[in-house]
């Protein structure tokens, strides 16, 4: 516990450093982050850190980056709970359209709902023991991100 506060700690201290960028964190501090958190192998570590990432960082800075953070997820353990980091990244960038409008657009620029639906699929087929209980969860979270950014799309619930 006193690791997971001392890593945690750390974290939210370099996403409030002065001279973090989005240029900065996008070309040197998320790779490294996601590099480590991938070599680590623990499944709980894993889990807590790429929470960590998501929690502790800017929302622009994961609408820039949606394409590294959902590309770390199948490398991760099958162990660790990808239902519950999907969910949050997704909850995170909705609960964000909702406050900045313009945000709206850039999701839908940077076909956002299409990359989630991509990371479920190769997530379920990389990881083929997760349970169905954790997919249905991922798509109830993505439903959800739907609805809060593109609840005018119904043909996304078809997908």
């Amino acid at each position: 516990q006193q690791l997971q506060d001392l890593v945690g700690k750390n974290l939210t201290y370099i996403s409030q450093l002065d001279g973090l960028t989005f240029d900065l964190y996008s070309t040197s501090v998320l790779s490294r982050l996601l590099e480590q958190v991938v070599s680590c192998k623990d499944e709980l570590a894993q889990q807590y850190l790429m929470q960590c990432v998501i929690q502790g960082f800017p929302d622009a800075f994961h609408l820039g980056s949606l394409d590294a953070l959902l590309g770390a997820l199948p490398e991760l353990q099958s162990g660790v709970r990808l239902h519950a980091v999907m969910a949050s990244l997704m909850d995170r960038l909705a609960r964000y359209a909702a406050s900045e409008p313009e945000v709206v657009q850039k999701l839908l620029d940077s076909n956002a709902f299409e990359k989630f639906v991509e990371s479920i699929n190769k997530v379920a087929e990389l990881h083929g023991d997760i349970p169905a209980v954790h997919l249905v969860e991922m798509y109830v979270a993505l439903m959800r991100f739907a609805d809060g950014v593109h609840p005018d799309k119904l043909s996304n619930i078809n997908r």
